[in-house]
């Protein structure tokens, strides 16, 4: 794909202007504090290039130990990221709409310790709007990305930790619900 397609195809990344609906957040967001990590000008791959978290800390969350405790969710090889382990639903599951369209895939963490999600509309904007994360650029665009394809930044504490498992738990429902 061209520069000059994929600069046509862009998203605004925080554009959620009507996306409303049926959310599976327990409960408000917080908003994140602080400003916005920077992402990288190009889509793919899409990326935080600030804000990280000190090397100190080291979050416990992984999609393994995520997935451990969630029976509705099994792991495998990511789609998206094909060097690194992705949430699905477990086998034999319905899934939502969405995870067709990524491959029933939920979510995967980077290297950097940020991670790409699906979520519901109301979540995601939700997620966006308070400042977690942000649309990718190409979501609902193209690449079997749905129009809720939400880059979460890179926790930078325990509690970080804590939104972003609510998130994750969230994207579970969301791609599990019987819808």
């Amino acid at each position: 794909m061209t520069v000059l397609r994929i600069r046509v195809l862009r998203v605004d990344p925080l554009n959620t202007i009507g996306w409303a609906g049926i959310g599976y957040l327990s409960g408000p967001l917080a908003v994140r504090p602080g400003s916005r990590p920077t992402v990288a000008p190009y889509p793919i791959p899409h990326r935080q290039i600030d804000q990280h978290p000190d090397r100190q800390f080291t979050p416990s969350l992984t999609i393994a130990s995520f997935v451990a405790t969630r029976p509705a969710l099994t792991c495998a090889r990511s789609h998206f990221e094909t060097h690194t382990d992705a949430a699905f639903a477990a086998p034999g599951r319905p899934i939502h709409s969405d995870g067709e369209v990524s491959g029933g895939e939920i979510a995967h963490f980077h290297p950097d310790g940020s991670l790409h999600v699906v979520l519901a509309r109301a979540d995601a904007a939700q997620a966006v709007d308070k400042g977690w994360g942000e649309l990718h650029p190409l979501a609902g665009r193209t690449a079997g990305l749905p129009a809720t394809y939400v880059l979460l930044y890179s926790p930078r504490n325990p509690n970080e930790v804590a939104v972003v498992e609510r998130l994750l738990d969230a994207a579970a429902a969301h791609m599990t619900a019987d819808a």
